[in-house]
């Protein structure tokens, strides 16, 4: 029985050293379009498999959009809610303003990116009739409340910026600038503030 015991554990310990002989720190995690063009540092993992990447929409703010890794699928675009008060979708879209980056954005259907507008806007509580929700173009949902939303606007495919798939990979150092670890620090809460609010939609 102790020569048994002493062979499985010998196999344990010979493959975990073998699995650690392949672990290797990823330095600086980044996404890579289909194309390799890169877009942009990982600045977090979220619950349903989401990526958080910062972007800058222009001079003066910063958006943060968020991938998503589907078990059995390549990595996509992870797309929001948009709340509408019209029964058809049409109209003022609203999203969810979680508070992460300078202005709020979600991503709609077909990949199209929804802004707020520039500056802090008050967040309204509004009764909705339809809902776009990821893989549903329009849900009618009448005299529905929606809370801490803001309104949103379609700016750009993001189809035309970047080309799927996307894979995760450790960018060489030198090609992209690397992220300060006070950008980091300041989008820690921001995130795992999002990650509560996308586990409950």
């Amino acid at each position: 029985m102790k020569i048994a015991r002493s062979v499985i554990l010998a196999f344990l310990l010979s493959a975990f050293t073998a699995y650690g002989q392949t672990l290797t720190p990823v330095a600086n995690p980044s996404v890579l379009d289909s194309s390799g063009k890169f877009m942009g540092h990982i600045l977090g993992y979220g619950p349903g498999g989401y990526i958080y990447l910062l972007f800058k929409w222009n001079v003066n703010d910063d958006v943060v959009l968020t991938l998503r890794k589907v078990p059995g699928s390549a990595l996509a675009w992870g797309q929001g809610i948009l709340y509408y008060q019209s029964p058809d979708c049409s109209g003022q879209a609203y999203g969810l303003d979680a508070g992460i980056g300078e202005r709020f954005a979600t991503i709609g259907p077909n990949n199209v990116l929804y802004l707020s507008a520039p500056g802090a806007l008050p967040q309204q509580s509004i009764t909705t009739n339809s809902v776009s929700h990821p893989g549903s173009p329009c849900q009618a949902a009448p005299n529905t409340p929606a809370f801490n939303t803001v309104p949103v606007n379609p700016t750009v495919s993001l189809d035309t910026l970047f080309q799927g798939p996307f894979r995760v990979t450790n960018v060489d150092q030198q090609s992209v600038p690397m992220l300060s670890p006070l950008v980091l620090a300041l989008l820690a809460g921001s995130l795992a503030a999002a990650g509560l609010i996308i586990m409950k939609h």
